[in-house]
């Protein structure tokens, strides 16, 4: 069961959840070791209830030991999940068979509706993806999206528009990921005309990289649907990026009949 409990108030509800972003570079930590129970725990102890995850591996390779990391973490803390994978490779025997796929993915303990993979149209040496979700809050649904921008400056400009055009308005919405950018570049600059920082523009908090964060390049960002509150940098080795959360807070009234306002 999800760990923040709907807040009743006396004209609406607000609905509460602790959400996050989390490069976990396949799991390998600044000691330069791949362990996947790092992550695990780093996840399991902000009590998150939606996390975006990037860099995943699915059946990879030997640095991963060929596992689909995404279901492993889903079944070590009791969540749903979805996989994108944006860069695959053929199988092999030693991935049994199967696509060898990385990329983003969501977690989650209510229920996962259904998803989608948009694949951005650059491709500067891999392609990359927004993975969009929509989740049952209680009867109510949440568009959640985890995305990974490139490396390239022109690249992330392409991306930020595409971004903005492919999230739904329809309800409360939420970006996270690794945008390799900062704040004050253009294309997040376009991207926050369009959406709100969970950090309030908060250039202090470091993300990257997790033994000297200088500067962040992972967002999470929303709609008008929702709030952000307590948004915070959570400090762990276990990447060579740090993790973000908040508490999201989404409000709805009684009298609407199950409507976002």
């Amino acid at each position: 069961m999800p760990d923040y409990n709907e807040v009743n108030t006396l004209h609406n509800e607000t609905l509460r959840l602790k959400i996050m972003s989390y490069n976990i570079r396949h799991g390998r930590g600044m000691d330069d070791r791949v362990d996947l129970q790092r992550i695990a725990e780093v996840i399991r102890q902000t009590n998150a209830d939606i996390v975006g995850l990037q860099e995943v591996d699915e059946h990879w390779g030997p640095r991963s030991g060929y596992e689909n990391q995404t279901m492993r973490l889903a079944e070590r803390l009791g969540m749903e999940y979805v996989f994108g994978g944006s860069i695959h490779l053929d199988p092999i025997p030693e991935s049994g068979g199967k696509r060898r796929k990385h990329g983003v993915a969501v977690l989650s303990k209510y229920p996962i509706l259904s998803s989608r993979q948009r694949l951005f149209s650059t491709y500067v040496g891999n392609h990359r993806e927004l993975l969009e979700t929509e989740i049952d809050i209680s009867g109510y649904r949440l568009h959640f999206y985890s995305t990974h921008w490139g490396l390239d400056a022109d690249e992330r400009r392409i991306q930020s528009n595409e971004t903005i055009r492919w999230v739904k308005d329809d309800g409360p919405a939420v970006v996270v990921g690794d945008f390799n950018s900062t704040l004050d570049s253009p294309e997040m600059e376009l991207l926050i005309r369009h959406f709100h920082d969970a950090f309030n523009g908060d250039e202090t908090k470091g993300t990257f990289p997790a033994n000297d964060p200088a500067k962040r390049i992972d967002f999470i960002v929303g709609n008008g649907g929702v709030r952000f509150d307590q948004a915070e940098v959570i400090p762990s080795a276990a990447s060579d990026h740090l993790p973000i959360v908040c508490v999201l807070e989404i409000q709805r009234q009684d009298d609407k009949g199950k409507e976002w306002i």
